[in-house]
């Protein structure tokens, strides 16, 4: 649990050092920022490791060391005050996204627009406020991280917490899906149907479980695992166009014998890179082009 661990004790360090301070654009309090994705993929890729080291029945017990760890560190209160205060959503000119201000700062500078309720949460420190929903936002991340990590490894954190009196009020009821791609449910479906035509999967392979399996976000349960009909080399031209610029190739890698299997029945891990020319990699590239482009 030492990740777990670090992550809160940084957290605090970050609360309590004055530099950390920077007026926030979205309202009048001073604003602590945010850890940042990259910590907390470390912290998730410490506990991947370790699952996928152990035993079943170790994996229960770890998850439930997990449950105890962050039950432990979120019983300290770090919000001192909560408060909902009217802000106004300005939107990008790429109307992709946007940020928000005070009310009373747009009345100042003239800025009009539709009023939107913001609640923040406060911490008190040297007779002030800090505003830190910035590091609950955090919080709430790495609790659905670790939880859709069990999730890959058929461990359901959310029923450990209600048969074993865990009061985590963080982890939710949200699907998960297997690999983060790059991909959205059309070309998931595309992808499906021309890997079914090149003779790179079964024809009886399951549509759910492979649209699952790429980042779709259906409620599946994993029913059989996806059997690979080609080389280990073509799988890997198959996965790494479609990993997201975020996740390590290394962390990425560990997730594909968990679901594909090749013709024997036997996990398929991926191949070390050794591109050789060949139909089959010329079928794999203009895949990518349909599906990229569908």
């Amino acid at each position: 649990m030492k990740n777990i661990r670090l992550f809160f004790f940084e957290m605090i360090k970050v609360i309590m050092d004055e530099k950390s301070y920077h007026l926030s654009p979205e309202h009048p309090y001073n604003c602590v920022g945010n850890i940042w994705f990259p910590e907390i993929q470390d912290y998730t890729e410490d506990i991947f490791y370790r699952l996928s080291t152990m035993t079943e029945d170790a994996r229960k017990i770890y998850a439930l060391e997990v449950l105890r760890t962050l039950e432990i560190q979120l019983e300290y209160d770090y919000v001192d005050k909560k408060e909902v205060i009217e802000v106004v959503k300005l939107v990008d000119c790429d109307s992709t996204s946007y940020r928000t201000i005070s009310k009373e700062e747009a009345d100042q500078k003239g800025i009009t627009g539709e009023v939107y309720t913001h609640e923040i949460l406060l911490h008190r420190r040297n007779d002030k406020y800090l505003e830190i929903s910035a590091l609950h936002s955090d919080i709430y991340f790495l609790i659905i991280e670790v939880q859709r990590i069990f999730q890959l490894f058929s461990i359901n954190l959310r029923t450990l917490v209600v048969d074993n009196g865990i009061d985590i009020e963080y982890l939710t009821g949200e699907v998960f899906s297997f690999f983060r791609t790059r991909l959205n449910n059309t070309q998931r479906s595309l992808l499906f149907e021309l890997l079914v035509d090149g003779g790179f999967i079964p024809k009886d392979t399951d549509k759910d479980d492979f649209i699952w399996v790429f980042g779709g976000m259906n409620d599946n349960n994993l029913k059989s695992k996806i059997t690979w009909l080609k080389n280990k080399q073509l799988l890997r031209e198959l996965l790494t166009p479609l990993k997201p610029l975020d996740i390590k190739s290394a962390v990425y890698e560990r997730f594909v014998p968990l679901v594909f299997i090749n013709d024997k029945g036997n996990p398929n891990a991926l191949a070390k890179n050794k591109p050789v020319p060949s139909s089959d990699s010329d079928l794999i590239a203009e895949i990518h082009k349909k599906t990229a482009n569908c």
